[in-house]
């Protein structure tokens, strides 16, 4: 078990109430793992499908209160969007996040200074699919499929327009990895090991 190749499986820009909840059955059909890095504005339109994240042993990530280009931020601006969302999760799921990811993922040494002065880790992604340009199934099953090793850590969305290419593309990705032995944790799970 040890010896399996880890990948993490990221999303972004949710909860959405259509395409949240049937990633989330795909997830479970193949018994995979992922983490959800949450929006504010999300969260407080659809909490209830950030407690069925947790409740089906995913984990949920800081995305910002509002997605803003947080380059555009001064400090304190950036801080008041790491907490406010931060609240926002332990109120809502009981657990208290530890990874941030920065929308469109800018940053810079503010960005870094308010993540580490509220406890985050900063995640980007190893492998981008562009899921978010709507390229297609087969596109996006490349993008991963074409360089995928142990420790990458995936970005794709499930909120933000139309997702159900990238629902597809991640049930026949799973189907391919778990053919190759590969297993999807959290990206939390994949930091400490």
């Amino acid at each position: 078990m040890t010896n399996r190749a880890s990948i993490a499986l990221t999303f972004d820009d949710g909860p959405d109430p259509t395409h949240t909840p049937l990633l989330l059955n795909v997830l479970k059909q193949h018994k995979a793992q992922a983490t959800f890095f949450l929006v504010g504005k999300q969260l407080e339109q659809y909490p209830d499908i950030a407690k069925q994240i947790i409740t089906e042993g995913h984990e949920i990530g800081n995305h910002t209160y509002s997605h803003p280009n947080l380059r555009k931020l001064d400090y304190q601006q950036i801080y008041e969007e790491l907490y406010i969302m931060d609240l926002m999760i332990r109120t809502v799921t009981g657990q208290s996040p530890t990874l941030f990811r920065p929308p469109y993922l800018y940053y810079n040494d503010n960005v870094l200074k308010a993540a580490k002065k509220l406890g985050y880790e900063m995640i980007l992604r190893s492998i981008e699919t562009f899921d978010y340009r709507n390229p297609g199934v087969r596109k996006i099953i490349k993008s991963v499929l074409g360089n995928l090793k142990h420790g990458d850590i995936v970005l794709m969305h499930d909120a933000g327009g139309n997702r159900m290419d990238t629902i597809t593309a991640v049930e026949k990705i799973l189907i391919e990895c778990q053919k190759k032995d590969y297993q999807f944790v959290k990206v939390s799970k994949l930091l400490h090991k």
